[in-house]
């Protein structure tokens, strides 16, 4: 679809990997949540009998059930289809209705930003020396294969991360590694530990990396960036930059944003002689709209992937 007023397309595509783990898992996930769910609402019904679960959950009950929005079938051009998702709003696995969606949302999530930037210095600092360490001391790093590579731009493109947190589950060694940048983070207000849509990780993105246009598996988080490492560059258009539905972003040291990344996002870092990486620690929050109860609710219909 031709948008006007940026005069670009938007498009989407699903996961061209047809062995990718992490969307296999997502179906038997769906399946699962669709299955314990009637249980799970019976269950908390009977420990709360003067309440009604059925109106407290209404909005997570009909996200379990309907499923995510569908992508447009033709040619995956990104337009918005008859629903409650915002226009640009396709999470893969659970699309929970009726929640605040904005592109940016740092002024939900004040406390965690405000942990960050009260001594931003010291604690880049610190991350950083934490960051160095685990790349020469045998950090469990990986590839990050999101299936939103451009492959035909450039072969060479690299996007890696190490994990603290990874899909709910605490990665021991690494928070062994980085024990200063984990105590950290559990201070992080409606830190997203105990779901399997949860992240705590460093993100590395090398000069020459396009990362197509995606959706993120829900719209129940929020996303943090605190960047790190971020190489200067006098021409803006050769600087790392993330782009979320029409805003365009450029990370700066220190300088800490939340965004909404069940919204159409891709972050690219264009080809050029720079030799330094940009480094980004990445923390998922709970979206601020949902009640401890609803967070419960999903953190027992989503548990960490084991």
């Amino acid at each position: 679809v031709w948008r006007k007023r940026t005069n670009e397309y938007i498009s989407l595509r699903r996961c061209p990997n047809p062995d990718c783990i992490r969307c296999q898992r997502y179906q038997s996930v769906q399946q699962s949540a669709r299955r314990r769910l009637p249980f799970l609402i019976r269950e908390w019904q009977n420990k709360n009998r003067n309440k009604n679960a059925e109106t407290i959950f209404c909005k997570i009950i009909e996200g379990v059930r309907d499923g995510p929005p569908p992508l447009p079938e033709s040619e995956w051009k990104l337009r918005r289809i008859r629903g409650k998702n915002a226009t640009g709003q396709y999470p893969t696995v659970l699309f929970v209705p009726d929640l605040t969606v904005n592109p940016i949302v740092t002024q939900f999530q004040k406390e965690a930003c405000l942990l960050l930037s009260s001594k931003a210095a010291s604690i880049q600092e610190s991350l950083m020396e934490e960051y160095l360490a685990s790349q020469f001391n045998g950090g469990v790093w990986q590839v990050n294969d999101s299936g939103a590579f451009d492959q035909t731009r450039n072969a060479n493109q690299l996007w890696e991360a190490l994990y603290l947190l990874n899909q709910g589950k605490w990665i021991e060694e690494n928070t062994r590694s980085c024990s200063k940048t984990y105590s950290l983070v559990k201070q992080f207000c409606g830190l997203m530990d105990k779901c399997m849509f949860g992240n705590v990780f460093f993100s590395v993105l090398y000069p020459g990396t396009k990362i197509e246009e995606h959706c993120g598996p829900t719209n129940v988080r929020h996303r943090l960036h605190f960047p790190l490492l971020v190489p200067s560059h006098e021409n803006e258009q050769n600087a790392p930059s993330l782009k979320i539905m029409s805003k365009k972003i450029h990370w700066t040291e220190n300088e800490t944003f939340v965004f909404d990344d069940s919204l159409v996002h891709a972050a690219e870092y264009p080809n050029n002689e720079a030799s330094e990486v940009r480094v980004v620690l990445i923390v998922d929050l709970w979206h601020p709209d949902l009640t401890s109860d609803e967070r419960q609710m999903l953190s027992e219909l989503y548990p960490p992937v084991t």
